[in-house]
């Protein structure tokens, strides 16, 4: 064991390696090839007779021939010893870069394992972040889409599907403008224009071509060198909210109408009241003087004169029936027969060339009413109808069963109502029959389907007629 440790502190090094491999060439040379080949020489002589002398030995050893010649197989020994110190060295040197180098991949795959580790853990608590955020970008109700840098959608949630009505896999990869249209355009170069920042109301357009009001919002998303990342924006359909807001408007307007009607129906009550003592002394009167008048001119005038007395009497009855509110005798009533009635009686009183339809369904519910007021509604309408087709058309009478009741429907194809006079045609004293009209027909059908908690709604178009569609509520079984 003594041996070989010193064998492996001489090799420890390429340095020792060297000097030990040069040495032991050296010695090897010296020592054992100088003598070896003068032992061979001497045996291959062919005189061996000759005894040999030790003092001439020594003497022999010393000597200039024997020193050139031991000093020859030293520089041989010495080569071959170098030779192999320098290749053993070299191995040695090479084996310490190896060791370098294995102990250097070793640290550098344990390091690679750690930070594999630690980089499968982020992207774990990456993926985990990003499965939360799309979690609570799917749960609001809003439209919200995010887009990269360079304007294509990266994310939509379901609140923006169904408004837009594209997938989420035919949205992703587009641009904002391509799934809403009224989006900024894009510029000469093809990249979309900045979006704006900030909250806005702005209409879109949707898939299917509605119109849906929106408040929008967009927002840039950037890191923290202010490197823009991307972008996203968030649309509020507000539809609901519209609506609400015309509802409001409606029954805003009408409490006024209401609160009109109610002024109107005092101020009526007593002006008929002052002007109806009157019209009747005069009446009286203008029969009085006719009946003694002999001249038929005079007798023309006479009946001119009551004619219009008649007129101003109608207008007088019209304000007296305004003014006081009809006691109503509510009871079960078929729609169906009121309108069949209405009509036969229309009929009779008023022959015309326009042609009736009458579309009265057959499985039609009762509903709570008074069927006097509800046939002075349809004659009133009907009556209305006929006059905006002077010259002949179509009258549609129908009723139909809805999910809260019943409707009635009156359509005509007459001259149709001007879009700006629509919001007055319920207005007391508002007409568009001239001279003919009072302007009260409509103002008390309104307040009489008002009594019978019904609703009207009115469309009209200016040459293509007009149609109402009232509503009245069913009778709960």
């Amino acid at each position: 064991m003594g041996l070989v440790s010193l064998l492996r502190s001489a090799w420890a090094t390429p340095l020792r390696a060297f000097l030990f491999w040069a040495l032991f060439g050296a010695a090897l040379g010296y020592f054992v090839l100088s003598p070896t080949t003068r032992v061979l020489d001497e045996v291959l002589r062919e005189d061996r007779t000759t005894p040999i002398d030790p003092l001439a030995r020594v003497a022999e050893a010393f000597s200039p021939a024997y020193l050139l010649w031991a000093l020859v197989h030293l520089a041989i020994g010495s080569g071959l010893g170098i030779v192999f110190g320098f290749l053993h060295s070299r191995m040695l040197a090479q084996r310490t870069e190896l060791q370098r180098l294995n102990v250097k991949l070793t640290g550098e795959v344990f390091q690679r394992a750690t930070l594999e580790g630690q980089l499968e853990e982020q992207l774990k608590k990456v993926e985990e972040l990003s499965e939360r955020r799309r979690e609570i970008l799917e749960a609001i109700p809003d439209a919200v889409v995010t887009m990269d840098r360079n304007g294509r959608i990266t994310f939509l949630n379901q609140g923006a599907v169904r408004l837009t009505g594209y997938s989420v896999e035919e949205a992703t990869g587009r641009r904002l403008d391509e799934i809403f249209p009224l989006s900024p355009p894009e510029d000469q170069t093809g990249k979309p224009e900045p979006l704006p920042l900030g909250a806005f109301e702005q209409m879109l357009r949707t898939r299917d071509g509605r119109m849906v009001p929106t408040i929008t919002s967009h927002a840039e998303v950037r890191a923290p060198v202010g490197e823009l990342l991307g972008r996203v924006s968030v649309f509020k359909d507000i539809s609901a909210l519209r609506r609400a807001e015309e509802e409001k408007e409606r029954l805003e307007q009408q409490l006024i109408h209401s609160e009109r009607l109610a002024s109107l129906g005092l101020l009526a009550a007593g002006v008929a009241h002052e002007i109806n003592a009157p019209l009747n002394n005069i009446s009286l009167l203008t029969e009085s003087i006719s009946r003694k008048a002999s001249d038929p001119s005079v007798d023309e005038k006479i009946r001119a004169l009551g004619e219009q007395v008649e007129a101003a009497a109608r207008i007088v009855r019209a304000l007296l029936e305004f003014s006081r509110k009809p006691e109503a005798h509510m009871q079960l009533v078929d729609l169906n027969e009121v309108v069949r009635k209405g009509l036969t009686l229309i009929g009779e009183v008023r022959p015309t060339r326009t042609e009736v339809v009458r579309e009265l369904s057959a499985d039609l519910p009762a509903i709570q009413g008074d069927p006097d007021q509800l046939q002075q509604v349809l004659l009133n309408m009907v009556n209305n109808a006929l006059d905006a087709m002077p010259n002949g058309g179509r009258l549609r009478v129908a009723t139909q069963r809805t999910a809260g009741g019943v409707e009635l429907v009156i359509e005509d194809t007459g001259v149709g109502i001007a879009p700006e006079n629509l919001t007055k045609i319920f207005d007391p004293f508002f007409t568009t029959k001239q001279e003919k009209g009072t302007g009260l027909g409509l103002s008390i059908c309104h307040g009489i389907i008002r009594a019978h908690n019904g609703t009207v709604d009115v469309r009209s178009e200016v040459g293509k007629g007009t149609t109402f569609t009232i509503h009245f509520p069913g009778v709960s079984s």
